[in-house]
């Protein structure tokens, strides 16, 4: 029984300390967020934004996170992704 309760408060403890971001055990999925929201900037705005999303979730990414910074963190991949799908719409040069 105590080598039992050894083995758990071992166990406990070491996933405590586990020091690896969130990202790396429980991958991220992008939020859905539509296309309309940026169906009205130019090609110029939306590669702005894009890289500015990028950089966030690059960013945040690195960092042990909280569940609201995840919640953050998938709204920015889904804005990417919409922006993306928006610059193929309208034909403009991606990176």
């Amino acid at each position: 029984m105590k080598k039992l309760f050894l083995l758990v408060a071992t166990a406990s403890f070491l996933t405590g300390c586990d020091t690896r971001p969130d990202a790396l055990r429980h991958p991220l999925t992008a939020e859905e967020v539509p296309t309309s929201a940026y169906a009205t900037e130019t090609c110029a705005a939306l590669a702005q934004d894009d890289l500015a999303a990028g950089d966030k979730i690059a960013k945040w990414k690195t960092k042990r996170i909280s569940a609201r910074k995840r919640s953050m963190i998938e709204h920015e991949m889904g804005k990417s992704e919409a922006i993306r799908r928006t610059q193929a719409e309208k034909g403009c040069p991606t990176r």
